[in-house]
């Protein structure tokens, strides 16, 4: 979902002098001398057409000047567009550029690119398929409460790791945190296709997983689901 709150933006609007400005015109300005909010803020008014005609050109000039000085948020929604074909007039979808500004927003710690990586990684796109690192990826994201990605790392637990790292205990765990994470009802925009509510999914997912477990396995699996949501809980306090 590309990112639209830019909070410390609103204080920097209420400075000016002389003829009142329009929100575009003194966030234009703003942008024009150098902030990088301000810059990541206009291309995001260009990009959703808000106080402005819609230009997604002007979005990606100025998402780029924002993401080239360190705005994760900037960062996030260029991957987004070279990802969705939005930046080439042909709508070619570049995941190889997309995949750079992803992980640039990654390392400094936006869950939501932490699962683009991973997804990128697990399926190939713009970087050569690695399953070691698509569970990296999805580890940290998960680790903040992205619940997609705590299915996603459960799936890879069962299934999509090599059979040496398979643990259907841990893929419990985390699937049953994911199940309690996920919103009912949340559909989540990725940077490709609308992705189906993970509530929807995990409780087939848990139920698949249940088969190859006894019972001191589940139970095993559970004390461990509860151990994993604490360190959530304690990583977003």
């Amino acid at each position: 979902m590309k990112a639209t709150l830019f909070a410390l933006f609103v204080g920097l609007l209420m400075v000016g002098c002389g003829e009142p400005e329009s929100e575009f015109e003194r966030t234009k300005r703003l942008a024009e001398g150098g902030d990088k909010v301000a810059q990541g803020y206009l291309g995001w008014m260009y990009d959703t057409g808000e106080g402005v005609p819609e230009d997604k050109k002007g979005a990606v000039k100025w998402y780029t000047k924002a993401a080239e000085q360190g705005d994760a948020d900037a960062q996030h929604n260029l991957g987004t567009m070279y990802a969705n074909g939005e930046v080439d007039e042909d709508g070619y979808r570049n995941y190889r550029q997309a995949f750079i500004w992803f992980r640039k927003a990654a390392e400094q710690g936006l869950a939501e690119d932490q699962f683009n990586l991973g997804e990128m990684y697990g399926e190939g796109k713009g970087v050569p398929r690695d399953t070691k690192e698509a569970v990296k990826w999805y580890t940290k994201a998960a680790e903040q409460g992205h619940a997609e990605a705590q299915w996603q790392l459960g799936l890879y637990y069962h299934i999509e790791v090599p059979q040496s790292m398979r643990d259907n205990v841990t893929a419990y765990a985390w699937i049953a945190v994911a199940k309690e994470n996920a919103n009912i009802g949340q559909v989540k925009q990725g940077f490709s296709a609308t992705r189906v509510s993970v509530q929807q999914r995990v409780e087939g997912t848990l139920f698949m997983v249940a088969q190859e477990l006894n019972k001191e396995q589940i139970k095993e699996a559970k004390k461990l689901a509860i151990e994993i949501q604490k360190r959530i809980e304690a990583n977003q306090s």
